[in-house]
């Protein structure tokens, strides 16, 4: 799945939670357990937390070396 500025953190969580640490790494653990994370974007996070989307967005899309 290719995440976008308007993912959800629960869309995330949901579809692919191997990327849960990516997460916690860029929004300092903090929105798990958030009732915000289930409509949050991803770009309001980042921006919520002061952190580069563009970054996170590209860990999130790599895709896993096998």
């Amino acid at each position: 799945m290719k995440y976008d500025k308007n993912s959800t953190i629960a869309d995330v969580l949901e579809n692919s939670p191997e990327k849960q640490d990516i997460l916690s790494e860029y929004l300092n653990g903090q929105c798990f357990g958030c009732p915000m994370s289930q409509v949050e974007t991803l770009e309001q996070a980042a921006e919520h937390h002061g952190v580069d989307l563009v970054g996170l967005l590209e860990e999130l899309n790599q895709k896993e070396s096998k």
